[in-house]
C-alpha cells in the first residue's frame, strides 16, 4: 500500500527543525529547484512495516487566530496531505505535546473536542489512486471509537513571521483505508491494528487570519468534560461539560493551584498544593486528619484534592462526591482509592487530566450524607470522576 523507499532517502528526510529556508532546496544538490517547505517520514507498522517520505512545495493555510489562539497549517500535494494544529498557540519557541481529546472517545455518536493543545494528522497515496490517514483522533462519527495513548510532540523553533519547528508522534492510528473510515481502528484481536510512527519538519509564513468555527482544528467547544461513574448500577453515568472557567488561580506565595469549574449547579474544583510549572501528574490523598476527629475537618488534603457536584435535574439539588470531608457535619471517613490529576503547561495555558476511583458521596440532595462509608449497614455510595480539563492562570500573588 506504501511504497518502500530505501535506507537512504528516508535518512534524508530527517531534517533538522531550524535555519534559514536555504538549507530545504540545496539539500536536493539543484538550487533550482522548488523550496521543500515540509517534509514527511512514515514508518508503518506490522504487517506492513514499510517506509515512505514526502515533501511539500506549496502550502494551503499557515494562520493564526488570535482571537482564539489557534494555529492551523495545512500543506497538500495531489493525493499528499499533512495537517499540523496547535491551541493556545505562543510566539515564542516552544515544544507542544498534542493528545487526542478525553471526549473524542466518550460517545460514537460525538467526536467531541478532538485533540488536546495540538495535533498532526497525514493523508498518503495508495496504490490505487486514493489515501489512507493516519491520525490521533476521529474526525467523523463514521469512525469507530479507538484511544490514541502514544506520544507526539511539535517543536516550533520560530514563532514569529516565518513558522519553523519539527514534529515527532509515535503510533498514529490508522483512521482511513482507501478514503474510507477505517473500522475497527484498535485491535479488536480478529483485525490488525495499523499504526505509523511519523516525523518531519515544516515552515511557512505566518498570516494573521479568523479562521472558520467549522474547520477541522476549530477551537474546542468546551473547556472541561467531567464523567461521573455511580456505583450504584441503576444510576446514570453522566458527563457534564463546562463552557467555561470560574477560578484558575497559583497562589506563589502558598504555592497552591485552584480550578473550578460551574454550570446549572454542576461543578467541579480541584486543588494541587507545592504547584510547579512542570508537566507533572500528581496523585491526590487524604489528609490523615481529616478522618480521625469528628470535631476537626484537619489539613482536608495531602498533595491534591478532587470534588464534584452533580445536580438532580428533577429537585435541582444536588449530590457531591470528595475525596476528603469539608465540614465537621459529615462523619469521618477513610478514602484510600487511587485518584490523580496530570497537569501540563504550555504559557498561562494549563491543561489537565483526571481520574479517581470510587469517591465517596459526601452530600446527598445538598445534606451531608452520614455515615459516609459502608458500615456493614447501609450501602457505600462512591463515583469514580475522570475527564479533562483546560483553563488559564488568571490570578498569581506577588
Amino acid at each position: 500500500m506504501l511504497i518502500r523507499l530505501t535506507h537512504a532517502l528516508s535518512l534524508m528526510m530527517l531534517l533538522p527543525s531550524c535555519g534559514s529556508l536555504g538549507w530545504l532546496a540545496k539539500l536536493d544538490g539543484d538550487d533550482d529547484k522548488p523550496e521543500k517547505l515540509a517534509r514527511v517520514t512514515m514508518t508503518a507498522s506490522a504487517p506492513l512495516q514499510e517506509e515512505a517520505a514526502f515533501s511539500f512545495t506549496g502550502v494551503d493555510s499557515c494562520a493564526h487566530d488570535a482571537a482564539s489562539g489557534l494555529l492551523l497549517v495545512e500543506y497538500s500535494e495531489g493525493n499528499r496531505r499533512l495537517t499540523l494544529a496547535v491551541r493556545d498557540f505562543q510566539t515564542t519557541p516552544q515544544t507542544y505535546r498534542c493528545a487526542q481529546a478525553a471526549n473524542n472517545n466518550d460517545g460514537a455518536e460525538d467526536v467531541g473536542d478532538l485533540y488536546e493543545n495540538c495535533m498532526v494528522e497525514v493523508a498518503v497515496p495508495t496504490a490505487g489512486g486514493s489515501t489512507d490517514t493516519y491520525s490521533m483522533h476521529r474526525a467523523t462519527t463514521a469512525t469507530k471509537r479507538f484511544a490514541y495513548d502514544d506520544a507526539c510532540t511539535i517543536e516550533v523553533t520560530a514563532a514569529e513571521g516565518t513558522l519553523r519547528g519539527a514534529f515527532t508522534c509515535a503510533g498514529m492510528a490508522q483512521t482511513a483505508y482507501h478514503g474510507r473510515p477505517r473500522n475497527p481502528v484498535a485491535l479488536d484481536e480478529v483485525n490488525p491494528e495499523v499504526t505509523a510512527a511519523l516525523a518531519g519538519s515544516f515552515a511557512c509564513k505566518i498570516h494573521k487570519r479568523a479562521i472558520a468555527s467549522t474547520a477541522t482544528a476549530a477551537a474546542p467547544q468546551t473547556f472541561t468534560t467531567l464523567r461521573v461513574e455511580p456505583s450504584d448500577p441503576e444510576a446514570k453515568i453522566k458527563t457534564i461539560k463546562f463552557p467555561g472557567t470560574e477560578t484558575c488561580a497559583f497562589d506563589a506565595a502558598s504555592g497552591q493551584f485552584t480550578v473550578a469549574f460551574n454550570a446549572g449547579g454542576n461543578n467541579l474544583t480541584m486543588a494541587i498544593r507545592d504547584f510547579t510549572t512542570a508537566d507533572a501528574t500528581y496523585d491526590c490523598a487524604q489528609a490523615a486528619n481529616n478522618g480521625s476527629d469528628a470535631d476537626d475537618v484537619g489539613d482536608l488534603f495531602t498533595t491534591c484534592s478532587v470534588s464534584a457536584t452533580v445536580t438532580n435535574p428533577t429537585s435541582s439539588k444536588g449530590d457531591t462526591y470528595a475525596m476528603h470531608r469539608a465540614t465537621t457535619a459529615v462523619k469521618p471517613f477513610t478514602y484510600a482509592d487511587p485518584c490523580h490529576i496530570e497537569i501540563s503547561v504550555a504559557a498561562t495555558a494549563v491543561h489537565g487530566k483526571i481520574s479517581c476511583d470510587h469517591v465517596p458521596q459526601t452530600h446527598y440532595q445538598d445534606l451531608p450524607r452520614n455515615p459516609v462509608a459502608t458500615d456493614g449497614v447501609h450501602a457505600d455510595v462512591s463515583a469514580g470522576l475522570s475527564g479533562a480539563f483546560r483553563c488559564y492562570l488568571i490570578q498569581e500573588s506577588n
